[in-house]
């Protein structure tokens, strides 16, 4: 990045509810307050624009503790019916998402900066796809220098309160922090 340019970060993410669509979205606003910003689904990133981003945060909700997988996003997919009631799924909710663009996307050299949603509970029960994220970036060969980020919902895949200020801030840090870096 020359230092005369705005920082561009890409915010690109799966979702099987809205949760971690709002989520992507608020972590949008709060970078675009020092740097461009684009926010999309996964699906819709294409390999070949990434180089045109000095930041990419990606995200994906938890299932079964982890990063969701075909068979996660299948059972997610019942609970419209159960836990989830009145919860529509996002677009594309059920085709591949996040794990299949970083296991098919040559990532080597890239800045990726991870976020995920998980149950408001003790991280030991409920898990967390962030290491997960992290783990598949690094063997992708991307730079996942920054901690990354966890927002809370509720056993109905709501954000709990608050969840999307907080959001909202943590783009605003990442966005000050790549503004910086360009003036140093």
């Amino acid at each position: 990045m020359d230092s005369s340019s705005t920082p561009r970060v890409l915010i690109a993410y799966e979702s099987m509810f809205g949760a971690t669509r709002q989520v992507a979205e608020a972590i949008s606003d709060g970078v675009r307050g020092s740097a461009e910003a684009d926010c999309r689904d996964v699906r819709r990133v294409s390999p070949f624009e990434l180089h045109r981003f000095d930041l990419i945060v990606v995200g994906a909700p938890t299932h079964a503790r982890s990063l969701p997988t075909p068979a996660s996003r299948a059972e997610a997919a019942t609970w419209v019916e159960g836990r989830m009631y009145g919860a529509q799924l996002e677009d594309r909710a059920l085709t591949p998402g996040l794990r299949e663009w970083i296991d098919r996307t040559a990532l080597s050299g890239l800045k990726i900066t991870p976020f995920t949603t998980r149950v408001d509970m003790s991280r030991l029960l409920s898990g967390s796809a962030l290491p997960a994220i992290a783990r598949r970036l690094r063997r992708a060969g991307a730079q996942v220098g920054r901690r990354g980020y966890e927002a809370l919902v509720d056993e109905h895949g709501q954000l709990c309160d608050g969840e999307v200020d907080r959001a909202r801030e943590w783009g605003g840090i990442l966005g000050r922090s790549l503004q910086h870096e360009a003036r140093v």
